[in-house]
Parts: structure tokens; C-alpha cells; sequence
């Protein structure tokens, strides 16, 4: 369940934040990189429940997503990253969890 969810949150906030927000700010602005920083400010405050750290770093993350998409003018590849990132966040998460719940390692056949 993880997987899926980590795997379509990566794409569907890539075509909200990269994607339609770019172009709405864009058509406000008139201007790509005003676009590109207002929508990480967006993408940093939609991850409010991590906390002021996860803000920034988030929108950090979201201002750097926009470099990938500009170059290959394409969703594509920040939408992999992301999904990617989400991922091994999860992993990461649960292996954690695992190990302070003293969850016993598997074990391979000898």
C-alpha cells in the first residue's frame, strides 16, 4: 500500500506543483521563475505538518525540482525523483520503526 501511494503522490504533486501552479503563476506573473518560486513556497507549505524545518526544506526540495523540469521540459523526471524519494523515505521510515519496536531481523537460509 505504501508503494502506491508513495509511487502517486510523487506524480500527482509534480502535476499540481510543477505543472499547474507553474503555468497559473506563470499566466499571473508573466514571469517562469516567479512561477517556479511562488509554487515552492505552495509545495513547502502543503508539508505544514512536518514543521517549519519541513517547510523549508521542502520548498527547498520543490525549488530544485523546478531545475529538472525546465531542462528537460518535461514532468517526467521530477515525478521518478519524487516518487523515488518518497520511497526510500518510506523504507527508511519503516525500517526505523521496525528496529525501536525491536522487531526481529529476518533472517536468510543458510
Amino acid at each position: 500500500m505504501w508503494v502506491f501511494l508513495a509511487v502517486t503522490a510523487g506524480f500527482c504533486e509534480e502535476l499540481l506543483y510543477r505543472g499547474w501552479l507553474w503555468r497559473f503563476f506563470s499566466d499571473l506573473t508573466g514571469h517562469l521563475w516567479i512561477a517556479a518560486l511562488l509554487s515552492a513556497i505552495a509545495f513547502g507549505f502543503a508539508h505544514a505538518y512536518q514543521g517549519r524545518s519541513g517547510i523549508i526544506s521542502t520548498g527547498i526540495v520543490g525549488l530544485l525540482f523546478s531545475l529538472p523540469v525546465l531542462l528537460a521540459n518535461s514532468l517526467v523526471p521530477v515525478q521518478v525523483i519524487h516518487a523515488g524519494i518518497d520511497l526510500m523515505n518510506g523504507l527508511i521510515l519503516s525500517q526505523a520503526a521496525e528496529s525501536s519496536l525491536g522487531a526481529p531481523a529476518q533472517q536468510s537460509g543458510a
